[in-house]
C-alpha cells in the first residue's frame, strides 16, 4: 500500500482503491484504519447479448455526435476528455451506438469486443430524453454487433444507486456478479 501511496503521490493524484466487497475483509480494514473510506458501490453485471438492433446507427468509431451526447452528460470535462482518449484507443472489433431524434445526437453506448465477451460503456442519454426506450435501442443495437463480431456474452458495470439503469439491465438477463466500491481518503 506504500508503494501504491508513493506512485498516485508522485503523479499528482489521489490514491484510489478498488477491491471487490467481501473479498479481502483485511484489505478493507487496512485502507480503513489508513483514513480511506469507501463510495461509490458499484456493480459489476453479465448476461446474454438480447436484441435485434433497435433505432441506434452504430459506427466503428466514436464520432463528434457520440462525443457530444458523451461531454452533455458529464458534469465534470477532465474526466469526460480521458474518457474519450480511452474510447478511441480499444482495439477493433469495437462500436459506438448513437440515437438521434430530429437530426439532434440524444443517446450513446460503447462496445469492446474481446472473443465471446463484449463489454458495455459510456451509456449516457441526454436528460431531456430520459425514459423514451434509447438505452434499450443502444444496447440491442452494442449487442447485435458484438454477436456480428462472434461475441454471445457481455459485461458492464453501473452504479448500484441507478435503479433505472439496473432494472433496463436485468430486463436484459444480467445479473450482477459482484460488486465493488472505491476507496478515497
Amino acid at each position: 500500500m506504500d508503494a501504491v501511496e508513493a506512485r498516485y503521490a508522485a503523479a499528482g493524484l489521489p490514491t484510489l482503491f478498488k477491491p471487490v466487497d467481501g473479498l479481502s475483509p483485511a484489505l478493507e480494514s487496512e485502507l480503513a484504519r489508513r483514513g480511506y473510506a469507501p463510495r461509490t458501490e458499484t456493480l459489476m453485471m453479465t448476461g446474454p447479448l438480447l436484441g435485434e438492433g433497435g433505432r441506434a446507427e452504430v459506427t466503428a468509431d466514436p464520432d463528434a455526435r457520440f462525443e457530444a451526447v458523451f461531454n452533455g452528460a458529464q458534469d465534470n470535462p477532465a474526466d469526460a476528455a480521458e474518457r474519450m482518449g480511452a474510447f478511441h484507443r480499444i482495439p477493433a472489433p469495437r462500436g459506438f451506438a448513437v440515437v438521434e431524434i430530429d437530426g439532434a445526437p440524444v443517446a450513446i453506448g460503447g462496445t469492446a469486443i474481446e472473443g465471446d465477451w463484449a463489454g458495455v460503456f459510456g451509456m449516457r442519454t441526454l436528460a431531456a430524453h430520459r425514459r423514451k426506450g434509447l438505452a434499450r435501442d443502444i444496447l440491442e443495437a452494442l449487442f447485435a454487433t458484438a454477436r456480428q463480431a462472434g461475441a454471445s456474452r457481455g459485461y458492464l458495470q453501473v452504479e448500484a444507486d441507478n435503479a433505472p439503469a439496473v432494472t433496463l439491465y436485468e430486463g436484459f438477463g444480467f445479473r450482477e456478479a459482484y460488486r465493488y466500491r472505491y476507496w478515497a481518503r
